[in-house]
């Protein structure tokens, strides 16, 4: 049995979250948040690892629109 230091444990679950709110479609820095039902900072900080990891992108906003982040393909 492999454990995990309990961060670790918790970042593994934000980011599956993260990605599973994201699968149907792109969703706004909000959006991701009330998904998850965790802190924003928490979600700012997973959501930039995996944007710099390239397992989601992000959207910048177009004609008064939202910023908006998707999986990458």
């Amino acid at each position: 049995m492999i454990t995990l230091p309990k961060g670790e444990l918790s970042r593994e679950k934000i980011c599956f979250e993260i990605k599973e709110s994201l699968l149907s479609k792109s969703a706004t820095f909000t959006q991701i948040v009330e998904s998850c039902n965790a802190a924003k900072a928490t979600v700012s900080k997973y959501l930039d690892e995996l944007v710099e990891e390239g397992k989601i992108i992000w959207k910048p906003k177009r004609n008064r629109g939202k910023n908006k982040y998707a999986l990458s393909t």
